[in-house]
């Protein structure tokens, strides 16, 4: 079940249409509760610079109906990003870089630097790629 503040801020924007465009509290709520995949975005925030393009500059740019799916997956990616971080301490944990709606469509960037030389490290960017790409299928058009 989502997190309170989730649902509290879910229940205030009830019926709105597109409501989460730089909606700050939206924002600071993601990186509240996903530290390690949100932290490009704080460090942005921190340092006051808002990167053209990026989840700190737009905020989380999907119709609110979206926002529970999106912070299940988050949910989901922040577990495996805190296993890399722990099993491989050299490698680069992948962070949250866009999430919006394109063309009808739900779209999740993130950066995965990493260079998955041990297979495990490979298993769990996998992991990451196929639970984007599952919540993503959920709200395509296809044509």
């Amino acid at each position: 079940m989502p997190h309170l503040a989730l649902r509290r801020f879910l229940r205030a924007h009830r019926g709105l249409e597109f409501e989460t465009y730089r909606n700050q509290e939206l924002l600071q709520l993601f990186i509240d509760n996903f530290p390690v995949l949100m932290r490009d975005a704080a460090r942005c925030i921190a340092e006051n610079r808002r990167p053209d393009n990026s989840i700190a500059n737009f905020g989380l740019t999907i119709p609110v109906v979206w926002i529970a799916d999106v912070y299940l997956l988050c949910s989901r990616i922040e577990h495996v990003a805190r296993q890399i971080a722990k099993e491989f301490p050299k490698e680069t944990v992948p962070y949250l870089v866009q999430v919006k709606e394109k063309w009808g469509d739900l779209r999740v960037y993130i950066d995965c630097a990493a260079t998955a030389t041990d297979l495990r490290c490979a298993e769990f960017l996998q992991q990451i790629y196929k639970e984007i790409e599952t919540t993503e299928k959920k709200y395509r058009h296809e044509d």
